[in-house]
Parts: structure tokens; C-alpha cells; sequence
């Protein structure tokens, strides 16, 4: 009789086990599921962000052939030259001579 009833009690913790593992199973379940789901949105997203990048490099891409194409202009060009400098003029620090010491290479009259 303990026999058996020892049995049982063992074969309702291996039952109660069975359930809790279950349980847990379907967690890990829904949890994959859930990452799953929103890795799939992500994808999505970086799929359609990369598809506006590239649209929108080609619609630049006239742009900068225009830009090119009216420096290539030689009124425009000058132009442009012209303001560049006017610029590094008025940027340009003013310099000062610096003094650096003389030296003198071996070999050179005058040496010891």
C-alpha cells in the first residue's frame, strides 16, 4: 500500500512536471513567435528605408550632373574662382616672418 501510494505521488510530481514544462514550452513559443514577428517588421522597414535611399540618390544624381555641367560653363567657372579667392583672402590670417636659428650642414666652409 505505501508502495502505491509512493507511485502516485511520484507519477503527480512527473505530471505536474509534464504541465510546467508545458507551460514554459508555449512561452518560449510565443516569445520566438514575437521576435520572430518583429524582426520580420524590422526587415521590412530597412527593406522599404533602402528602396527610399536609392530613389532618392537617383533623383539627386541630376543635380549634381547640373552643378558639374554649369562649372564646366567658363563664365560660371571664373565666377566661382573668383569668389574663392575673395574668400581665402578674407580668411587669410595675416603671417609674420618667423626667425629660424642658421645651421649648418657638416661639410659646409666655414664649419668645425
Amino acid at each position: 500500500m505505501a508502495e502505491a501510494l509512493r507511485l502516485l505521488q511520484e507519477v503527480s510530481l512527473l505530471r505536474k512536471s509534464e504541465r510546467d514544462l508545458q507551460s514554459q514550452l508555449q512561452q518560449q513559443r510565443r516569445a520566438t513567435s514575437s521576435a520572430i514577428l518583429r524582426l520580420a517588421v524590422n526587415e521590412r522597414e530597412t527593406h522599404a528605408l533602402q528602396q527610399e535611399a536609392a530613389s532618392l540618390r537617383l533623383a539627386a544624381t541630376p543635380q549634381n550632373n547640373q552643378a558639374k555641367e554649369l562649372l564646366m560653363d567658363p563664365a560660371i567657372n571664373a565666377e566661382v574662382c573668383r569668389l574663392r579667392e575673395e574668400a581665402r583672402r578674407q580668411l587669410a590670417l595675416p603671417c609674420r616672418p618667423t626667425q629660424l636659428p642658421r645651421f649648418r650642414l657638416a661639410g659646409q666652409a666655414g664649419t668645425r
